[in-house]
């Protein structure tokens, strides 16, 4: 397989993806129907030390491990510093979604760390707030954008490293595009206006159309159709829920989690590649 279709045409690998891709979008699209359908009880998921926020700690710390094992398996210096980076970057985020450790501890954050004893031990809540978050986001844009091109350039990886799989790249876009819904402010205005505030300065549609685009001519129906889908959840997700987003219910919840996810699935594409690496190396 191409670089513009997966990894390296193994087929443990492209199944890794479409997993994680259907795993992540059915969680958005469950999730969004709770919204629906219930706000207080999709609130009372999305609360600190929630079970949401718990299986966030244990995606992260997962991928963490999957990172690790790859990085123990790859025997290329510069791809091997890479994943070590990637286990250390996983671990210190779930470290920051527990707040290291202090709810569950009760220790009290010290005076030399922070200027607030009563403010969490951790960093981003710190920071100042969206900005981290928004730098964050756009950082992630970035890599889709950089992932895209290299993958429709025919490229499979970067500094030896594998690229995500489009179909996890595409589950990447979901999660981005659920998080950067505007909200209810925009939400609850007129359709016409609605519609202009979902599309409006999204990096994500842009590329979501040069992908759709690029299938329709290659005759790509499975990408076509995995693009479309992408999209209609989106929207989807937006008007079902255009009144919702105006309550004071928690949109950050839901995408951490989901981003750990794809870092789950994506750490097993690199554990895969790098053992089928470490085989063909040793054969």
């Amino acid at each position: 397989m191409t670089g513009a279709t997966g990894s390296g045409g193994r087929p443990e690998v492209s199944w890794v993806a479409a997993f994680g891709y259907l795993a992540i979008c059915l969680s958005l699209l469950a999730f969004n129907l709770l919204l629906a359908i219930d706000p207080d009880g999709y609130s009372d998921q999305m609360h600190e030390d929630g079970w949401v926020e718990n299986l966030t700690v244990a995606a992260y710390l997962l991928a963490a491990a999957l990172l690790f094992a790859a990085a123990w398996v790859e025997k290329r210096r510069l791809p091997r510093f890479i994943l070590a980076a990637g286990v250390i970057a996983m671990a210190f985020i779930a470290g920051e979604e527990l707040d290291w450790g202090q709810r569950i501890l009760g220790f009290v954050t010290p005076d030399y760390l922070f200027l607030s004893r009563r403010t969490p031990a951790s960093l981003h809540h710190h920071l100042p707030w969206p900005t981290y978050w928004i730098l964050f986001l756009q950082f992630m844009v970035l890599s889709c954008v950089v992932t895209a091109a290299a993958l429709l350039s025919r490229k499979t990886a970067l500094f030896g490293v594998p690229l995500p799989s489009l179909p996890l790249m595409l589950a990447l876009i979901a999660i981005l595009l659920y998080e950067k819904l505007p909200l209810g402010a925009y939400l609850a205005e007129a359709h016409s206006k609605f519609w202009f505030s979902i599309f409006r300065g999204r990096e994500e549609h842009a590329l979501l159309m040069i992908l759709a685009a690029y299938a329709l001519f290659s005759k790509r129906a499975a990408l076509a159709l995995a693009t479309g889908a992408t999209l209609m959840l989106h929207l989807a997700c937006a008007y079902v829920n255009r009144h919702n987003f105006a309550s004071a219910v928690s949109k950050y919840e839901l995408p951490e989690m989901l981003l750990g996810l794809f870092w789950i699935f994506y750490a097993g594409q690199l554990l895969l590649s790098a053992r089928r690496e470490g085989a063909s190396g040793t054969a």
